[in-house]
């Protein structure tokens, strides 16, 4: 009785398989989830609250979760480390709207020295982060950069269009060609292939975005080149593309996806022998990606097919970016 009152669960009459039957349904399970949330709000706010950032912050917006919750937007920040500094519900994908919750950020002692967004990074984003983080330097994630270009041709489903990506990829990147001179030997002491593809190129290989001009140039090669229709399923590219590029090219021009100064964005790992020699393995701090796969998990957390109302879907959200910050710090520490 003591339980269903303090859930405001009714009480049922008959024997104990049709009481049990009755009572836990889905009504009795968000009540049941939500008072217990209730009373852990304030230790999991403060656990999330303990979380100070580094030298990165990254930003970003996403719309299917926040549908779940019967929200708009829901606005994602997480650090270097890739730690939740933030993660609350939203009408509006303003950067001026998110100040107070930035705000709040810079209070607690988060305080970056390159901000990551996915749009407006020489508009509102820029004025926000100057406003509460003077020394930080904001800067367009590359892979969005990307998809304003891949998006727009005329199907993804075209043949070219991975290829299409990967130049896209090697435009805008720099690689180390001292450690891709030495894999490249390495594999042939192997007898394989001497070519490193793509996924030894990602792990093996630090990257950098340094040269705004060659960036262009090269860029515009890539548009060239794709512009030769495929012999079978006919272009890729199309005029959304090519003004999808004419809005994007002042941006990589002023340096807007280059590395800030200072910044480590490569982080070497372990280290695999290739070839009877040692070749470190390295994680990327740039950008948003590590955040666009965090999304993924938010979805599963809020149900598959399920949706919530806006205080339900703050708790599960809340729940699950402490559990993500608990994992990520049991991982750093094993």
């Amino acid at each position: 009785k003591f339980v269903c009152d303090a859930l405001e669960i009714p009480q049922s009459s008959g024997d104990e398989s049709t009481r049990s039957a009755k009572l836990v349904s889905a009504q009795w399970i968000r009540n049941l989830y939500m008072t217990d949330a209730s009373v852990r709000n304030a230790s999991a706010t403060q656990e999330l609250n303990k979380q100070l950032g580094d030298d990165i912050l990254v930003l970003d917006w996403t719309v299917d979760a926040a549908t779940k919750c019967k929200c708009k937007y829901l606005l994602n920040a997480m650090d270097g480390q890739r730690n939740i500094l933030l993660s609350v519900l939203m009408d509006s994908c303003h950067p001026f709207q998110a100040v107070d919750h930035l705000e709040a950020l810079a209070n607690r002692g988060v305080n970056p020295r390159v901000v990551y967004v996915d749009g407006e990074c020489c508009g509102a984003w820029r004025t926000v982060v100057a406003r509460l983080w003077k020394d930080a330097t904001v800067r367009l994630d590359a892979l969005h950069a990307m998809r304003r270009l891949s998006q727009t041709v005329v199907s993804t489903q075209h043949p070219s269009h991975a290829a299409f990506c990967h130049a896209l990829s090697d435009a805008l990147f720099s690689y180390d060609n001292v450690i891709l001179e030495r894999l490249r030997a390495a594999r042939l002491r192997e007898c394989r292939n001497s070519a490193v593809s793509v996924e030894l190129k990602k792990k093996y290989i630090p990257k950098f975005m340094t040269d705004p001009v060659r960036m262009c140039r090269a860029v515009e090669r890539v548009l060239e080149d794709f512009r030769i229709p495929h012999k079978d399923a006919g272009s890729l590219l199309t005029d959304m593309t090519y003004e999808a590029w004419g809005t994007l090219k002042p941006h990589v021009e002023s340096g807007c996806l280059c590395d800030p100064e200072g910044v480590h964005l490569n982080i070497a790992g372990d280290a695999d022998v290739i070839g009877g020699e040692e070749f470190l393995s390295y994680r990327s701090r740039r950008g948003t990606s590590a955040l666009e796969g965090f999304h993924t998990h938010q979805k599963i957390w809020l149900g598959t097919l399920a949706t919530h109302s806006k205080d339900a879907g703050s708790a599960l959200l809340t729940d699950g970016a402490v559990r993500w910050n608990r994992k990520r710090k049991h991982n750093r520490e094993s």
